[in-house]
Parts: structure tokens; C-alpha cells; sequence
């Protein structure tokens, strides 16, 4: 019986999750490759190589390494200062809550509320103009679009402290 039980449940895995990621993927290859689409001539390399030749490619890509290694490093330093300094209260209900509820957090979410807090129109900003720290809206820093990616990695940070925090906390436990 329990054997089915797990069989249903990896078949309900597989069609919710894996099928419609893998049928979405396929199409936009095939898309790309001019096979499928409305735009379609047939097979051609003219978009990858377009791409891959235009020079902004490797340039997003090297962007895009750089944030994640500044962010993985930030977060990796934060989190073991905070399981060396606060093991005791990381043993507490409370303190294991606070450091599990951004895991359940999901990283769409992350995204959309630190675009929320930190646009040139969000929370911070307006409460800048209430308090009187800049008169226009335009004033406000610019930490979502930037160009050192700071809301990026602010969100970045949220999302993966809380998860070495508990993987070192675990391995000092052992």
C-alpha cells in the first residue's frame, strides 16, 4: 500500500512539475532554432548566432557571475558569524522559526517586495519624502536598477542566509 502511495506521488511530481518545465524548454528551442513560432522559416542558427556574436551575451553573463559570487560570499561570511555568535539561541523555537520562514519565502516573492521597498516609488522612498529627506521621488537612490545590483543582491541575501545559517548550524551540531 505504501508502495503506491509514493508511486502516485512521485507520477502527481512529474506531471505538476517536470512536464510543464520540460515542455516550456523544449518549445523555446525550438522556437529559437526557427523550427516552431510565428516568425518560423525553418531551421536556422540565426538567432543564436546573433546572440552569442552581439558581445552583450558574455557581458550579461560575466554581470550575472559577479553578483551571484558577491552575494555568495556575503551571505556564506553573514551566515557563519551569526551561527557562531548566536548558536544558543539558534537552539530555541523561536529563533529556529525566524531563521526558517525566509526559506518558505518564494524567491518571485522576494523579488517583487524588494522592488516594493526599494524603488524610486516604494516604501523607502516614500517615507524619505514624509520625513522630509528628499522632495521629489526622483531624489531617492536608485538600489533596484542600478548598476552595482544592490536590490539583487539584497534579495539574493534573503533568500540563501537563512540557508547556510541552518546547513552550518547543522554541522556544528555534529
Amino acid at each position: 500500500m505504501r508502495i503506491k502511495k509514493l508511486n502516485i506521488g512521485i507520477l502527481l511530481f512529474v506531471l505538476v512539475g517536470v512536464v510543464p518545465f520540460a515542455a516550456a524548454f523544449i518549445y523555446a528551442l525550438l522556437y529559437s532554432f526557427g523550427i516552431i513560432g510565428v516568425a518560423n522559416d525553418g531551421f536556422t542558427l540565426q538567432f543564436w548566432e546573433s546572440v552569442i556574436t552581439s558581445g552583450t551575451f558574455f557581458k550579461s553573463f560575466g554581470y550575472s557571475f559577479l553578483i551571484a559570487l558577491v552575494a555568495v560570499a556575503i551571505s556564506v561570511g553573514g551566515a557563519l558569524w551569526i551561527t557562531l555568535k548566536f548558536r544558543q539561541q539558534l537552539e530555541t523555537r523561536f529563533m529556529s522559526f525566524i531563521v526558517y520562514l525566509p526559506l518558505a519565502i518564494p524567491g518571485i516573492v522576494t523579488g517583487f517586495f524588494t522592488f516594493q521597498l526599494f524603488s524610486k516609488g516604494g516604501f523607502f522612498a516614500r517615507i524619505s519624502h514624509k520625513l522630509g529627506f528628499i522632495t521629489e521621488a526622483s531624489q531617492f537612490p536608485d538600489l533596484v536598477n542600478d548598476g552595482l545590483a544592490i536590490g539583487i543582491i539584497f534579495s539574493f541575501l534573503t533568500m540563501i542566509t537563512p540557508f547556510f545559517v541552518l546547513l552550518f548550524f547543522e554541522c556544528l551540531q555534529k
